[in-house]
């Protein structure tokens, strides 16, 4: 039953099949590396993110201040550890601090440790994810001394970026020559705006503030006046804002799938455009029939690149074979290498490409060996592929304008290729920072990169034969279905006529090759291919001219 299979499969078994089988891996390799491409790049807040920070200072009259901090902070993938942040002006062992911390509403354990003079508070559970609301309330002193406010309202221990941060100062009388700075350093500050919605409260608000900045609120003076009757504002309540973070995983996988149906639907317009006809197309579709005889009018080493739709170096191996067997040139197999002596044609003069090549080959030489260090015969075999894909270019056999179209659509496949992949990881950044157009960016870049791989991929289905073509494709095609079953013969067989049979040429034209001799063609070089391939496709040790 697996030999019926592996027959059914060689007969059935075609260039264009295989080319596709080829380009579905090299797809799906393409695909993975835009699903990483996109994984990568929505993994930048993996350490978190704080989406709110709102803080307050309510100033007592001996100038002290009760602060409240309330932070919303989303867990990165890698972030596991809790949150830490620094409490500016409280010391370690300092009771009159009064610290308490609560977790979404609920008392929550914390711990206090000191950075070099900074104290920091650890809050969270190693196992919190998502989005958490963390409320701390603590006192400190000497907020006003002197008369003067000189408060740190958020230090610069943050390793991240902060959004929607919004400060409050409440005091018992009116603060005069308010500044805030903002710094990263002593050498480099810049001014942050105060509103003062009446007297006796300061607010300053930032849409965002990037990490390793602080802010420091600063009044040069108090005087007693109508502040007293200042509110303290109501510190957020209730569940943090802000979205989750997206699954950078799962943003690479909306990515493949997209980029993959795309590509899919481009490869489907790519094959009916590019469908060969016919000279005249019936309502029956082509059968393909396994036939004993080649096409009249092709040789092997034509009918190969017109069934695979390349010059390959098995059809240059039939092509240099069937110079052997035309009597051009005669091979002698020893035991290591094989010479290659030139031969008298009688009946049949070379052509001019069989003497180009030829001549290229033996360089004035009348012998020479097989070998894959032979300089002469790698330039031979060189001008013997260029030759071959004039003949292609020339034959008549394929549309010219489906050449050029073919040709586009592979470099405008690899730049729509290349920058959808850019486009979709720009969209996951955008996403792992919480943009809206991430997910439009992503898709967006999904589909172009899904078209661009369907183009420079598949953007060969585009090459067409003409109706000429076609048809000696169907024959070559039939014969080629009829050789797979075929098996080279075992001893020296001639026609009456004294002529080698076809088939073996055939067979290594149209790549009926056995496996050990394929891995030893593509082992040994094109160079020495003829000497791997000779022994199948002329029987006996030796061919020569008769």
């Amino acid at each position: 039953m697996r030999g019926r299979t592996s027959e059914a499969k060689a007969k059935n078994w075609t260039w264009d099949r295989w080319h596709r089988r080829r380009s579905l891996i090299r797809m799906s390799l393409a695909l993975f590396v835009l699903g990483m491409a996109v994984v990568l790049g929505g993994d930048g807040p993996s350490s978190g993110r704080v989406t709110k920070m709102w803080i307050s200072a309510e100033i007592a009259e001996d100038g002290s201040a009760r602060i409240t901090q309330v932070i919303d902070y989303e867990f990165g993938w890698d972030d596991s550890s809790g949150v830490r942040l620094d409490l500016p002006g409280v010391f370690l062992g300092q009771g009159s601090a009064r610290i308490s911390a609560t977790e979404d509403g609920a008392p929550v354990q914390h711990k206090l440790t000191a950075q070099g003079l900074r104290t920091r508070i650890h809050l969270g559970d190693p196992d919190d994810t998502g989005i958490h609301r963390y409320r701390i309330r603590y006192t400190i002193k000497d907020v006003v001394h002197d008369g003067k406010l000189d408060w740190t309202a958020i230090g610069n221990g943050w390793t991240i970026d902060r959004d929607n941060i919004e400060i409050h100062v409440v005091a018992p009388y009116n603060l005069t020559g308010i500044r805030c700075v903002q710094n990263n350093t002593p050498w480099v500050q810049k001014s942050c705006t105060v509103e003062e919605p009446e007297p006796g409260h300061l607010v300053v608000k930032f849409d965002r503030l990037e990490a390793g900045w602080l802010v420091a609120l600063h009044a040069s003076g108090t005087q007693a006046g109508p502040a007293s009757e200042a509110a303290a504002p109501a510190p957020p309540s209730g569940a943090a804002d802000g979205d989750e973070l997206v699954n950078s995983a799962l943003t690479g996988l909306l990515a493949m799938g997209v980029a993959l149906c795309s590509a899919l639907l481009v490869v489907r317009l790519l094959r009916h455009v590019g469908r060969d006809r016919l000279a005249a197309d019936g309502p029956e579709p082509a059968v393909l029939t396994p036939t004993t005889s080649p096409p009249e009018d092709l040789s092997p080493a034509q009918g190969g690149p017109l069934l695979t739709g390349r010059v390959g170096i098995w059809h240059q191996a039939a092509w240099l074979l069937s110079a052997a067997v035309a009597g051009h040139i005669v091979l002698e197999a020893g035991e290591e290498y094989t010479t290659v002596r030139r031969g008298a044609a009688g009946d049949t003069p070379a052509d001019p490409v069989t003497e180009t090549v030829l001549d290229a080959m033996f360089a004035g030489r009348e012998e020479f060996i097989l070998d894959v260090h032979d300089w002469n015969f790698g330039r031979g075999w060189r001008v013997l592929g260029e030759r071959l894909a004039d003949w292609q270019r020339t034959s008549g056999l394929w549309d010219p304008a489906g050449e050029h179209r073919a040709r586009m659509a592979r470099r405008i496949g690899i730049v729509t290729a290349l920058l959808g992949l850019a486009v979709a990881t720009l969209g996951s950044v955008l996403n792992a920072h919480m943009s809206s157009a991430g997910w439009p960016v992503v898709v967006a870049g999904a589909v172009a990169a899904g078209t661009g791989l369907a183009l420079w991929l598949r953007g060969w289905e585009l090459r067409t034969r003409t109706a000429r073509g076609k048809a000696l494709w169907l024959q070559t095609e039939s014969f080629r279905r009829f050789l797979a079953d075929w098996e080279p013969p075992s001893t020296d067989e001639q026609s009456d006529d004294g002529q080698w049979p076809p088939y073996p040429l055939w067979a290594l034209a149209l790549v009926i090759v056995p496996p050990h001799r394929w891995t030893a063609m593509h082992r040994h070089g094109p160079v020495a291919a003829v000497a791997v391939l000779a022994p199948m496709v002329v029987p006996g040790p030796s061919t020569a001219a008769n």
